[in-house]
């Protein structure tokens, strides 16, 4: 399993966590897919898209044929 923290400022002042997203790797009988077992946050503007293209990355890293 794989933990990914979303983090940022909203007021360039200070940085803190927007979210948290768990993922794992699960090998079916005829491939592999990415699951996101966790996905939980707040102010999803910020980080959506780029926690969504981490997430196709790692799938494409580790040959999987789906993301679920």
């Amino acid at each position: 399993m794989q933990l990914y923290m979303m983090f940022g400022s909203d007021d360039a002042k200070g940085y803190k966590v927007f979210g948290v997203c768990v993922t794992r790797i699960m090998m079916l009988p005829n491939f592999k897919q990415c699951e996101v077992i966790l996905l939980k946050g707040e102010k999803r503007e910020l980080w959506q898209d780029e926690a969504a293209e981490t997430i196709e990355n790692v799938a494409i890293q580790n040959d999987c044929k789906r993301i679920a």
